[in-house]
């Protein structure tokens, strides 16, 4: 089983939210107010997840691990991510990784950086394909849990599937309209079956609390 959630950031007046973290979550998370802001809704998504899966708000116990990936529950993996006006979280129970980004036209300065000598003579180096390739390595790497160590060229993206250390991972892409704004989603899992991807609206969340 695998799930993505995603909500719009600026649907959220933050301090609706606020009273419904306690002192000690609150004290967890960045003191800059649009990090701060960020940082909850992942939360409250995160929450809305385990709970549309059956788990009991009180079996929820946040902590995070290596990399600060987070962990929520021990019957399911977790992966956050957030890019400019989006959040989105993926549930599994198994391993997964997501990764959001917002396709801009100064992504293709990284090509070179990210992206193998084969995967540049594969590809046309525009926005779309490169944020493609950078969120379906970034997914990989939250999946392993090891960060940006693992060197974006050790990961090899051909179509729907990247390979790393000899092992393979599929991927699931999405593109993403906010506004007048294009956001492309990967999620790298060891798994069968089609993904969902659902929108979650702010009035969705607001009746939890963050323990």
């Amino acid at each position: 089983m695998i799930k993505v959630y995603y909500t719009v950031i600026s649907d959220y007046e933050i301090n609706d939210y606020l009273k419904q973290v306690s002192p000690n979550r609150l004290a967890k998370m960045s003191l800059h107010p649009k990090q701060q802001k960020v940082s909850i809704i992942a939360e409250f998504l995160a929450y809305y997840a385990l709970e549309n899966e059956g788990v009991n708000s009180s079996e929820i116990n946040l902590e995070y691990g290596s990399f600060q990936a987070p962990h929520y529950h021990h019957k399911y993996d977790i992966s956050i991510s957030h890019s400019n006006n989006l959040v989105t979280v993926a549930i599994g129970d198994k391993n997964i990784g997501v990764d959001c980004q917002l396709i801009e036209e100064r992504n293709t300065l990284i090509a070179n950086r990210i992206l193998t000598q084969e995967e540049l003579n594969d590809v046309e180096v525009d926005a779309v394909n490169v944020t493609r390739m950078f969120c379906g390595k970034e997914a990989v790497m939250k999946l392993l849990k090891q960060g940006s160590k693992l060197g974006f060229k050790n990961i090899n993206i051909t179509n729907n599937l990247a390979t790393y250390d000899g092992t393979q991972f599929d991927l699931s892409y999405n593109l993403l309209e906010v506004g007048d704004q294009l956001y492309q989603l990967a999620v790298a899992y060891q798994s069968d079956g089609d993904i969902p991807y659902m929108e979650i609206k702010q009035t969705d969340l607001l009746q939890r609390n963050l323990k």
